[in-house]
């Protein structure tokens, strides 16, 4: 595996770096800096603009590695464990890193323009030339391209190129997380496999402001907004996240629907209907049952046990959750939320703007490891069932490096074919190993082709979720005996199981 940067016009200084001593690490550069490190320096040219120097080797990491290769930021600390998880990622052809705090495709060409990083006239031109190639806003998966993970296959050196042409040809400063969807478009067809950021962003040795190497224009110009909206077909509602912030966010028209279904499962007694929940009189609300627990009007009750035969609780009520095509018509606009969180009438009014379908994302930064060692180190399952899972997905081609985080609690979803193709995957998953769904969600998603829109702040659900709002939550989390092995055996073990 190589580890790669450039520092053009000594725009940083090297970090104390956890260096892994399997790993080779190679920086490029143009100007004096102070060389730390084992880093295999390589000298550029001094001439030229410094940012598509630097572009253009992050960019064509093909024209300098065969091997394994991982670019990185030069200004971010890399911790002694970034190395073996990056040996991890690398499982993927390429993997991206998904950002933190997320923009919509406008809301990022809005900011390159207040910033004044890319004039007007070159922003009309990219986007209209984005969209000219069949990209859509809703393709957007926002990502921060700090950190790459790459092998050189032909599929990737293609998308070096049009990841390369598309900021060259456009010099969309600062925009890279632009020109790599557009080069995901182009060349796999869909967005590539995404991890959590690696780095503490807030940890930086950054030497130098954005002038030094960028030439910023003043765009003040309040109708850009306007233009670019026309030109990806969409619409811009306004939010200030302060009373002087320069920024605005901007989202794209959601889906808006009028008819809702809202449905969930309580079995075993485990959970009880929130007794100030609030309804909304034009929306369905279905609760599946087996029996154990009161449920008062508006909900309609549905006895789960004469749908599915099974002795086990959990998966009982799992069975309602993975597969409301079963109950609910083509076309329907199912939302499941967990039976235990207090329902409001702002969760109804966002619910409507989240089709055809929108999952929550895990506040929580798990990898598949961590939560398959947080399943097991709470014996919800036994050592063996950890093991048959992890073998299962090995047979299938599951790569470990490619998992999302889901919170499983709240679902929206739009009932059609393949999203009944994706409740049957995610049925059959979720009853091999780990009886948390989190881990079965995720392969369902992969192996049905699905690629949903995230909520990555839950608080926009407009509920409250976690552990300390499960107000109707009467029971704990069931759990088998006590596994024997270690906790650091099993990870070794399921670890073995991928490679």
């Amino acid at each position: 595996m190589i580890i790669f940067t450039t520092i053009t016009n000594a725009y940083d200084t090297i970090p104390d770096h956890h260096y892994d001593p399997d790993v080779k690490y190679v920086l490029f550069y143009d100007k004096p800096i102070e060389q730390r490190g084992p880093w295999e320096f390589i000298k550029i040219s001094e001439e030229g603009d410094p940012v598509l120097k630097a572009y253009r080797i992050r960019c064509l990491s093909h024209l300098w590695f065969d091997e394994p290769h991982v670019w990185v930021d030069a200004c971010y600390h890399m911790d002694e464990t970034f190395a073996d998880r990056s040996r991890d990622i690398l499982q993927n052809e390429i993997t991206l890193q998904r950002h933190p705090q997320p923009r919509t495709l406008l809301g990022e060409f809005i900011k390159l323009h207040r910033y004044g990083f890319v004039p007007p006239e070159r922003l009309y031109r990219c986007a209209e030339d984005i969209m000219s190639v069949g990209y859509k806003p809703t393709m957007w998966d926002h990502t921060i391209n700090s950190c790459i993970w790459r092998h050189n296959t032909p599929a990737v050196v293609d998308w070096n190129v049009e990841y390369w042409r598309w900021y060259k040809n456009y010099k969309l400063y600062h925009g890279c997380q632009i020109t790599s969807a557009i080069a995901e478009h182009l060349v796999f067809g869909k967005n590539v496999p995404r991890v959590s950021i690696q780095f503490n962003m807030e940890r930086s040795t950054r030497s130098k402001v954005y002038s030094s190497s960028y030439t910023l224009d003043e765009n003040t110009d309040e109708t850009v907004s306007g233009k670019l909206a026309d030109i990806f077909g969409t619409s811009i509602r306004i939010e200030r996240t302060s009373e002087n912030s320069p920024l605005v966010t901007l989202d794209t028209i959601k889906d808006s629907v009028d008819d809702l279904i809202v449905y969930s499962c309580i079995t075993d007694g485990y959970d009880e209907i929130c007794a100030d929940n609030e309804y909304d009189p034009d929306v369905t609300y279905v609760m599946f049952h087996d029996g154990t627990v009161d449920i008062p009007e508006p909900w309609i009750a549905m006895d789960v046990r004469q749908f599915c035969d099974v002795d086990c609780p959990r998966l009982l009520s799992f069975f309602p959750k993975a597969n409301p095509h079963l109950f609910f018509p083509d076309k329907s606009n199912t939302v499941w939320v967990d039976g235990c969180y207090k329902l409001t009438l702002e969760f109804v009014e966002q619910a409507k703007k989240m089709f055809p379908h929108t999952l929550v994302r895990h506040p929580m930064n798990f990898n598949f490891y961590d939560e398959m060692i947080e399943g097991y180190e709470n014996d919800y399952f036994s050592y063996k069932d950890g093991i048959n899972m992890c073998t299962h997905l090995k047979s299938l081609g599951y790569k470990p490096g490619s998992y999302r985080r889901i919170q499983s609690v709240v679902v929206y979803r739009r009932m059609s074919e393949r999203m009944t193709k994706f409740n049957e995957l995610w049925w059959q998953y979720g009853n091999i190993g780990n009886p948390r769904d989190n881990i079965a969600h995720d392969v369902a998603l992969k192996f049905s082709g699905l690629d949903p829109d995230f909520i990555e702040d839950r608080q926009k659900t407009c509920l409250q979720l976690g552990r300390d709002y499960k107000y109707g939550r009467l029971k704990t989390h069931p759990t088998v005996e006590h596994n024997e092995r270690g906790v650091e055996n099993f990870y070794t073990d399921i670890k073995n199981i991928f490679l």
